[in-house]
């Protein structure tokens, strides 16, 4: 009988990276693709389900909990310059659906498959601005700035800078990630283990929720050791 895996978090969490295109000065980030991967208490990527205590349900042979689609907002051009690694004519292939349709999407996979845990991401302001307002706007609401419709975990950025050494709490997700972790190796161990074979080019979606993940984690262990070294 194996032992049991420690618990790392006091909930499950789920990953969550978005990419977006801008229109211009003052608009809202519109999103181009959501990624999001559900990790239990333990630290693993949750497979098959969650159960009630926020641990992986499943086993190696189910699915892994995990999100991503690429989505067109109205209005964008064929043409379009990204700050990211998207490709746009990625969005203009057969079976894209709209922002509208996506995010909402994203929001009943949330509350239903990833059973509302909280979410993490590393520039959680930016994230959570683009998904609050998105969801806002496809479903009508009143004011996108005072609604939250998503239950938000710490700001892994924050966490990078405090236990890293970071200015003002921020850091580059590169940095942050290279002082930890091997970067193409954890994304290769990663995209082994739920089955990706797409590209793990950073600045993606599911990509970066990937290395995101694995940094979430060894910060959590930074955290850990070092609450039980003993103080000289």
């Amino acid at each position: 009988m194996t032992a049991a895996a420690p618990l790392l978090f006091d909930t499950a969490r789920v990953v969550t990276d978005v990419e977006t295109w801008c229109p211009g000065r003052g608009s809202r980030h519109h999103l181009i693709e959501i990624a999001a991967v559900v990790y239990d208490r333990c630290g693993r990527i949750a497979r098959g389900h969650l159960t009630d205590d926020g641990l992986s349900g499943g086993g190696a042979s189910d699915p892994p909990l995990i999100y991503q689609q690429l989505c067109r907002p109205d209005g964008i051009p064929r043409r379009v310059r990204l700050h990211n690694a998207i490709d746009p004519t990625w969005l203009w292939r057969p079976g894209v659906p709209s922002e509208r349709r996506t995010v909402i999407d994203f929001a009943e996979w949330h509350f239903g498959v990833a059973r509302g845990a909280p979410l993490i991401a590393y520039n959680r302001g930016f994230d959570r601005s683009a998904l609050r307002k998105a969801l806002s706007v496809a479903q009508e609401w009143g004011d996108p700035d005072e609604e939250e419709p998503f239950p938000w975990g710490p700001c892994l950025m924050k966490d990078a800078a405090r236990l890293l050494g970071g200015r003002r709490g921020k850091m580059a997700k590169e940095v942050a990630a290279g002082k930890l972790l091997d970067i193409k190796t954890t994304l290769d161990r990663a995209a082994e283990e739920i089955g990706h074979r797409g590209p793990l080019t950073m600045h993606l979606g599911l990509p970066d929720a990937l290395l995101e993940g694995a940094l979430m984690i060894a910060l959590r262990q930074k955290e850990l050791s070092s609450a039980q070294s003993p103080v000289p």
